[in-house]
């Protein structure tokens, strides 16, 4: 069992969440009515934001950064990472999960009125 298969053992369950890879570098949790976060790989570590698109951490492992995400604390989680980007950098990775929530939702709302299938 990794590391992150521990931690998200330890933690209460995030409902019935599932992860959407939406391109090379971008994945997307939700739950079938609410965006939880995205994860979005830079230069070889992952990077988990929350649903506002605030940066929670930064981890090596993909695995640990999804952890990140669905952790309950995850919205206040270790922001000490942002101090070391960039305002550029924090309004991209913001547009970014913006972007990534809107394409869920949009998918979420086709696959209920029938045009996704």
């Amino acid at each position: 069992m990794s590391i992150a298969e521990l931690h998200l053992a330890s933690q209460p369950p995030t409902g019935d969440a599932t992860w959407s890879r939406v391109s090379a570098s971008l994945w997307v949790a939700s739950t079938r009515t609410d965006f939880l976060g995205t994860v979005e790989a830079v230069h070889g570590r992952y990077r988990a934001f929350d649903q506002r698109g605030i940066l929670i951490s930064e981890a090596p492992e993909l695995e640990a950064a999804m952890a990140h995400v669905l952790h309950p604390g995850g919205r206040a989680y270790d922001r000490r990472a942002r101090s070391d980007l960039s305002r550029g950098d924090q309004r991209l990775m913001r547009a970014t999960a913006i972007v990534a929530g809107a394409v869920t939702v949009v998918s979420v709302v086709m696959l209920m009125s029938g045009l996704g299938s």
